[in-house]
């Protein structure tokens, strides 16, 4: 199991590119979401590399799943031709730090969905999920690459 800890978050907004289909292959969209942060310098206005996932991969057809490669920006960043713009939920959230090749992501949702709420007494909320990568694999060993999963969860009486 790898580290999981709970954390408040605010409201965070993110520019990217919608990918549909299975989950694993968002690395194709990832490629044109940060070709394109490059060619409308958004750079310096990147808070972090992010991906969230809309939909439910237990109760969607994997041709059908939705999600966006990007990242985090300020409210005022305007949005450039053919991107995407939205929010991510402020609240409660399970933060998972995950360690190691993307290939082992869905076995670390796995544990923090199934083995680590269950453990924990905590449920999850509406709303989707989203991964923060503090380093990238174009210079990070596979074994190296870290991935904070964040799972919002229902607010504790």
């Amino acid at each position: 199991m790898h580290p999981v800890s709970i954390c408040e978050l605010p409201e965070q907004r993110y520019l990217g590119l919608i990918h549909t289909g299975p989950y694993p292959t968002i690395s194709s969209t990832f490629v044109k979401a940060l070709d394109a942060v490059t060619a409308h310098n958004l750079w310096p206005q990147a808070k972090a590399v992010m991906a969230t996932y809309f939909d439910d991969m237990t109760q969607v057809a994997p041709e059908k799943l939705r999600s966006l490669a990007g990242i985090f920006v300020d409210p005022g960043v305007a949005v450039p031709e053919g991107m995407t713009d939205g929010y991510v939920a402020g609240g409660r959230y399970a933060k998972m730090v995950y360690t190691g090749p993307y290939s082992g992501i869905s076995q670390a949702y796995g544990d923090l969905y199934g083995t680590w709420m269950a453990q924990n007494g905590e449920t999850p909320s509406y709303g989707p999920s989203f991964e923060i990568y503090p380093n990238s694999p174009s210079d990070t060993p596979e074994d190296q690459l870290i991935t904070e999963i964040y799972a919002p969860l229902s607010s504790k009486p």
